[in-house]
């Protein structure tokens, strides 16, 4: 009769991946732990792993994904009481969403992103990609022909902000839904640059 393989079971979804990868970064650190460390802990071969994660800063990201769709999707349908504030805020609270992205998983990032030089160097390409979705949405919806600078501007502002909000929502222990420290962290910026947006429907643009 043979005898069962003991140790953990392979990982058989992304999901599973992602958690045994994070679970390596908080034990070990980041720039010490490699990719092969991942598909063997995984219980999965190195090229099936590079299948899911080409690169091992995704192992990372790659739970981000869907926060992001979500915040295009909800940028991409403004209601039709025009107001802006609103409207970009309620895109914002909906894409960080416990619904979206865990609060587990989020607290785990940003800890082990604290902890790494290397992730917080890597950490601005990802904001970058989130300021081009928020500023490509605001100026679709919005009539520029003044200050066509101000949705990148704003989007930068946001971004930033957003991303502030939450490392001092992980250092604080957090109690308080993510979603309501970000909401107070973005809409001062949103009601300051409130009077330089005008919806192209209101401006009478098409």
């Amino acid at each position: 009769m043979r005898a069962q393989k003991t140790g953990r079971p392979p990982a058989t979804t992304r999901e599973e991946i992602l958690q045994v990868a994070r679970g390596l970064f908080k034990e070990q650190g980041y720039t010490k732990t490699s990719l092969e460390m991942v598909a063997r802990s995984a219980g999965i071969a190195r090229t099936s792993l590079f299948a899911y994660f080409p690169a091992k800063s995704d192992l990372i990201w790659a739970p981000y994904e869907p926060v992001t769709a979500c915040l295009a999707d909800g940028l991409a349908h403004w209601p039709t009481d025009g107001s802006i504030v609103n409207s970009v805020a309620a895109a914002f609270r909906a894409a960080l969403d416990e619904s979206t992205i865990p609060r587990d998983v989020v607290i785990d990032i940003w800890t082990i992103v604290e902890q790494s030089p290397e992730l917080r160097a890597l950490s601005a390409a990802g904001m970058q990609a989130g300021e081009r979705i928020v500023a490509e949405a605001i100026a679709k919806q919005v009539d520029t022909t003044c200050d066509a600078f101000v949705p990148e501007v704003l989007a930068c502002a946001l971004v930033s902000a957003a991303t502030a909000a939450t490392t001092h929502w992980v250092r604080s222990c957090p109690t308080a839904p993510l979603v309501d420290i970000v909401d107070r962290a973005i809409r001062p910026i949103l009601s300051g640059y409130a009077p330089l947006l005008v919806l192209r429907r209101q401006s009478g643009h098409v």
